[in-house]
Protein backbone atom coordinates (compact mmCIF):
# COMPACT_ATOMS: atom_id res chain seq x y z
CA UNK A 1 0.00 0.00 0.00
CA UNK A 2 2.80 2.41 0.92
CA UNK A 3 4.39 1.45 -2.65
CA UNK A 4 1.25 2.57 -4.31
CA UNK A 5 0.39 5.74 -2.40
CA UNK A 6 4.39 6.28 -3.48
CA UNK A 7 3.68 5.76 -7.13
CA UNK A 8 -0.16 6.48 -7.74
CA UNK A 9 -0.04 9.76 -5.40
CA UNK A 10 -3.12 10.74 -7.55
CA UNK A 11 -4.74 7.19 -7.14
CA UNK A 12 -5.74 6.09 -11.22
CA UNK A 13 -5.62 10.08 -11.84
CA UNK A 14 -2.02 9.82 -11.24
CA UNK A 15 -0.04 11.86 -14.82
CA UNK A 16 1.56 9.06 -17.21
CA UNK A 17 0.26 5.86 -15.60
CA UNK A 18 -2.02 3.52 -17.24
CA UNK A 19 -3.86 0.75 -15.65
CA UNK A 20 -6.00 -1.56 -17.77
CA UNK A 21 -8.23 -5.00 -17.05
CA UNK A 22 -7.18 -8.03 -18.73
CA UNK A 23 -9.90 -8.99 -20.30
CA UNK A 24 -10.36 -12.91 -21.72
CA UNK A 25 -12.37 -13.40 -24.47
CA UNK A 26 -15.95 -13.37 -22.93
CA UNK A 27 -15.18 -10.19 -21.69
CA UNK A 28 -14.74 -10.66 -18.29
CA UNK A 29 -11.62 -9.51 -16.19
CA UNK A 30 -8.84 -11.94 -15.50
CA UNK A 31 -6.11 -9.58 -14.82
CA UNK A 32 -4.85 -6.15 -14.26
CA UNK A 33 -1.82 -4.08 -16.20
CA UNK A 34 -0.10 -0.95 -14.87
CA UNK A 35 2.55 0.75 -16.41
CA UNK A 36 3.97 4.86 -16.55
CA UNK A 37 5.91 6.65 -19.10
CA UNK A 38 9.61 6.13 -17.93
CA UNK A 39 12.62 7.50 -19.68
CA UNK A 40 14.64 4.32 -19.71
CA UNK A 41 17.65 4.08 -22.30
CA UNK A 42 17.52 7.23 -23.17
CA UNK A 43 14.27 6.96 -24.73
CA UNK A 44 10.66 7.33 -22.93
CA UNK A 45 9.37 3.97 -22.61
CA UNK A 46 6.21 1.56 -20.93
CA UNK A 47 7.08 1.20 -17.55
CA UNK A 48 4.99 -2.21 -16.57
CA UNK A 49 4.76 -1.97 -12.61
CA UNK A 50 3.02 -4.76 -12.80
CA UNK A 51 0.84 -7.04 -14.91
CA UNK A 52 -1.32 -9.92 -12.95
CA UNK A 53 -3.26 -12.50 -13.91
CA UNK A 54 -5.66 -14.28 -11.31
CA UNK A 55 -4.62 -17.82 -10.39
CA UNK A 56 -7.22 -19.45 -12.02
CA UNK A 57 -6.66 -17.91 -15.41
CA UNK A 58 -3.22 -18.61 -15.45
CA UNK A 59 -1.50 -20.55 -18.74
CA UNK A 60 -4.05 -19.37 -20.99
CA UNK A 61 -2.37 -16.56 -22.78
CA UNK A 62 -4.43 -13.63 -21.28
CA UNK A 63 -0.49 -12.08 -19.53
CA UNK A 64 0.56 -12.99 -23.78
CA UNK A 65 -1.72 -11.46 -25.51
CA UNK A 66 -1.79 -8.26 -22.75
CA UNK A 67 1.76 -7.43 -23.35
CA UNK A 68 0.81 -7.55 -27.40
CA UNK A 69 -2.18 -5.29 -26.20
CA UNK A 70 0.82 -3.03 -24.37
CA UNK A 71 3.29 -2.79 -27.35
CA UNK A 72 0.26 -1.35 -29.31
CA UNK A 73 -0.71 1.02 -26.67
CA UNK A 74 2.49 1.97 -26.31
CA UNK A 75 3.54 2.70 -29.97
CA UNK A 76 0.12 4.96 -29.65
CA UNK A 77 1.67 6.79 -27.41
CA UNK A 78 4.92 7.36 -29.17
CA UNK A 79 6.67 5.37 -26.88
CA UNK A 80 10.22 3.62 -27.77
CA UNK A 81 9.66 0.42 -25.91
CA UNK A 82 8.28 -1.80 -23.04
CA UNK A 83 10.74 -2.11 -19.86
CA UNK A 84 9.88 -4.40 -16.63
CA UNK A 85 11.70 -6.03 -13.98
CA UNK A 86 11.38 -10.11 -13.25
CA UNK A 87 12.42 -11.76 -9.83
CA UNK A 88 15.00 -14.18 -11.10
CA UNK A 89 13.18 -16.91 -9.04
CA UNK A 90 10.09 -16.14 -11.72
CA UNK A 91 10.95 -19.08 -14.49
CA UNK A 92 7.35 -18.98 -15.68
CA UNK A 93 7.36 -15.33 -16.20
CA UNK A 94 10.69 -14.69 -17.58
CA UNK A 95 10.02 -17.74 -20.48
CA UNK A 96 7.36 -15.23 -21.66
CA UNK A 97 9.15 -12.36 -21.82
CA UNK A 98 11.72 -14.75 -23.58
CA UNK A 99 9.06 -15.56 -25.95
CA UNK A 100 7.78 -12.09 -26.67
CA UNK A 101 11.33 -10.76 -27.34
CA UNK A 102 12.50 -9.33 -24.29
CA UNK A 103 16.53 -9.28 -23.39
CA UNK A 104 17.59 -8.50 -19.99
CA UNK A 105 19.22 -5.75 -19.51
CA UNK A 106 20.84 -5.87 -16.45
CA UNK A 107 21.13 -8.77 -13.77
CA UNK A 108 21.47 -8.74 -10.00
CA UNK A 109 23.30 -11.93 -8.61
CA UNK A 110 22.94 -12.76 -4.85
CA UNK A 111 24.99 -16.39 -2.99
CA UNK A 112 23.57 -17.06 0.56
CA UNK A 113 26.16 -18.14 2.78
CA UNK A 114 25.84 -20.59 5.57
CA UNK A 115 26.75 -19.00 9.14
CA UNK A 116 29.97 -20.01 9.96
CA UNK A 117 31.04 -22.49 12.92
CA UNK A 118 32.19 -20.57 15.69
CA UNK A 119 35.85 -21.10 15.99
CA UNK A 120 37.20 -22.88 19.70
Amino acid sequence: AEEHAKLLPRGLSTPDNHLFSVLDGNDWPVGVLWFAVKTKFNAPVAYVYDIEIDPKHRRRGHAYRALLALEEEARRLGLAGVALHVFGHNAAAQALYAKLGYAPTNINLYKPLAASEPQS
